[in-house]
């Protein structure tokens, strides 16, 4: 074998050993490229469209129970921006981008309970109930029983009359101390819908207030003797946003 013919296979060898090494290179960037992929797929599903989420309490014990974890339906009714994200752990508000569709009596639903000044409150605890009334509905318990618009409702066959206790605040002003209620015997009341009138004095103001105050996002209520201001302006009447 010639010198010329030595080099020539030693030359073709490199070739080889170079387009090896170029095709796992390339194999890598691939599969990289892959799991990077799928890694913002499942990101993103998790952030606008599924979670899993624990149930917190045994209030639903026929149903779900506590410890539990499920599945949720993020985009059910909205689309909306997150309020988490869970690889930097960074919380912020979620913002609804565009609705989708609206509740109905029945659903089961995943939130977290609001805060005095503000409807949404970057807190672990997640509640899971279900849905009995809707915007405009007037809603009372006689003896353990549900009427909604006067009418008595059956609960759903494994579902039975449960009280969780969960101290939120210790704000005396919060609750409805001028009423006469119990967790057997309570309303009637409406549930709050846009553009719903409230008269202000100061027997309603402990019922509204605090939705009066998540609507401006701070402390907006003041009372003083007869007179009831709303971000500084004295008021008798309100519509909810």
């Amino acid at each position: 074998m010639s010198s010329s013919d030595h080099y020539k296979n030693i030359n073709e060898d490199k070739k080889a050993a170079v387009n090896k090494k170029s095709l796992l290179s390339a194999g890598v960037r691939k599969k990289l490229i892959l799991f990077f992929c799928a890694f913002l797929f499942i990101l993103a599903a998790k952030i606008f469209f599924v979670d899993a989420y624990r149930i917190p309490t045994s209030s639903m014990a026929n149903t779900l129970l506590s410890g539990d974890y499920v599945i949720v339906n993020k985009a059910a009714y909205s689309i909306s921006t997150p309020s988490y994200l869970p690889v930097t752990n960074t919380v912020m508000e979620s913002k609804i981008l565009f609705s989708i569709s609206t509740p109905e009596r029945g659903d089961v639903v995943v939130f977290q309970f609001p805060s005095e000044t503000k409807i949404f409150q970057p807190v672990s605890l997640y509640f899971i109930k279900r849905i009995v009334g809707l915007p405009g509905d007037t809603l009372a318990i006689k003896n353990k029983i549900l009427f909604i618009n006067g009418k008595e409702i059956a609960l759903p066959g494994k579902a039975k009359m449960n009280t969780n206790s969960i101290r939120l605040n210790t704000d005396p002003s919060l609750y409805f101390k001028n009423e006469n209620w119990s967790a057997d015997n309570m309303g009637p009341i409406v549930v709050p819908y846009k553009g719903m009138k409230i008269k202000l004095d100061n027997r309603s103001i402990y019922k509204w207030g605090m939705i009066i105050n998540r609507e401006y996002g701070k402390k907006a209520i003041s009372v003083e003797g007869t007179v009831i201001t709303v971000n500084g302006r004295p008021a008798r009447q309100y519509t909810l946003k």
